[in-house]
């Protein structure tokens, strides 16, 4: 799963080749589900366009009960359902500074921040379409996942689809193995402080600061 990524700082990190016109925005160290980040959109038939979007794909409700909104799509379900039309008219890359993933340690969750090693933002491959938030229809994304490479898979069994080109994956016609998968050796890892673990916390320096070490269990008092 990807719930949670460090957005991009400045719309000016992206080449003018996928970038186009200038993006402003507010920078977001801590993106969580629901909450809007620039990405580019491509649509069948429709130039590429760089729009602020939602974190999220709201779906239809199934009878009375409420869906949560798609945030990962699996790439091994994405020629069925819902997934199929999108797929084939609605492509996006997110752009980011990283994603997070957590593990277990000692007792308690401790985030780590994936990045590229040369400091290059990511591009984060994903489908998009319009969802009904608060009456509004607003561009929405779900990121893909798939199988972690080894240097993520001692931290979490999916992991999202990173492209190296994302040109060729803002082309509706493209499949997703044509537009180069980023390999294992282009990422670098590191810890964070779990202040990350509270969606609220966008403290870049906080985030960034020496991780606590966890406190100890208490042990029981013998009688």
């Amino acid at each position: 799963m990807c719930n949670r990524f460090r957005g991009l700082k400045d719309w000016s990190q992206l080449s003018r080749k996928i970038g186009g016109a200038r993006l402003n925005f507010e920078y977001n160290p801590n993106v969580a589900p629901t909450e809007s980040v620039p990405v580019l959109l491509s649509e069948r038939g429709q130039n590429v366009s760089a729009r602020m979007a939602r974190f999220g794909i709201v779906l239809k409700s199934t009878g009375e009960k409420k869906r949560p909104p798609l945030l990962n799509a699996r790439t091994d379900s994405l020629k069925r359902g819902s997934f199929k039309s999108m797929l084939s008219s609605r492509h996006c890359v997110i752009p980011a500074e990283g994603f997070y993933e957590w593990r277990e340690e000692n007792g308690a969750k401790q985030p780590y921040l994936f990045a590229r090693k040369d400091g290059q933002p990511l591009m984060l491959a994903g489908i998009w379409d319009w969802s009904d938030v608060k009456g509004d229809k607003v561009p929405s994304f779900a990121i893909l996942t798939e199988e972690p490479n080894e240097l993520i898979a001692p931290y979490h069994d999916r992991m999202p689809v990173v492209v190296e080109e994302a040109e060729k994956w803002l082309d509706p016609d493209t499949p997703l193995e044509d537009a180069g998968p980023l390999p294992p050796e282009a990422f670098v890892v590191r810890p964070v402080n779990r202040a990350l673990n509270n969606a609220r916390e966008k403290d870049v320096e906080k985030i960034d600061s020496e991780a606590p070490s966890p406190e100890p269990a208490s042990k029981s008092k013998r009688k």
